[in-house]
């Protein structure tokens, strides 16, 4: 099963890459997209033992986009913050406009360990998997899929460690 999964991924990140997924795009509200997907991941991060928290104005984040994949993004995002974050902990999912309004910013941070200095400039590699990766399970694709995602939306993403510690990985994508 685990092996189908990784074979599945690989195929959509190269379709992906190869500008062969056609994108169902549409007027969309990010933050009623946000709020839905942490209300479904809630159940997960109590089991965890892991707080899942909402930031930021809870007014509508319009963006023009294809839903199914700006979820997988966020599911993605919130996946790996799960393996990786350490009970008891918190994680934030922070969405706000930046950039004078014309992008909308979505920032999932923890306080976990971070990503160690060495492998913070590979964490959208494909199968790249840090050294505090190799007790998780996972593919080393999930982020480099929120890559070729936020790519194909005309956005950016990057990935951080915080003060005094924990991680944030933060998407920009246009606002409509």
């Amino acid at each position: 099963q685990r092996m189908g999964f990784l074979i599945q991924d690989l195929l959509e990140l190269t379709r992906f890459e190869a500008g062969a997924v056609p994108l169902a795009k549409e007027r969309l509200d990010w933050t009623a997209l946000c709020r839905n997907t942490m209300q479904r991941f809630q159940p997960q991060y109590e089991t965890a033992g892991l707080r899942l928290v909402g930031e930021g104005p809870i007014t509508p984040a319009w963006i023009v986009a294809d839903g199914r994949r700006i979820e997988q993004i966020v599911d993605n995002l919130l996946v790996n913050a799960l393996r990786y974050g350490h009970a008891p902990g918190t994680v934030t999912l922070a969405l706000t406009a930046a950039a004078a309004a014309e992008r909308h910013r979505l920032v999932v941070a923890d306080d976990g360990p971070g990503f160690p200095p060495e492998d913070l400039r590979h964490v959208f590699d494909r199968f790249y998997r840090g050294s505090r990766a190799t007790a998780t399970k996972g593919s080393g694709l999930g982020l480099a899929i929120v890559k070729e995602i936020v790519r194909l939306h005309g956005g950016t993403v990057s990935a951080q460690n915080r003060e005094p510690h924990g991680a944030q990985v933060a998407v920009e994508l246009p606002a409509a």
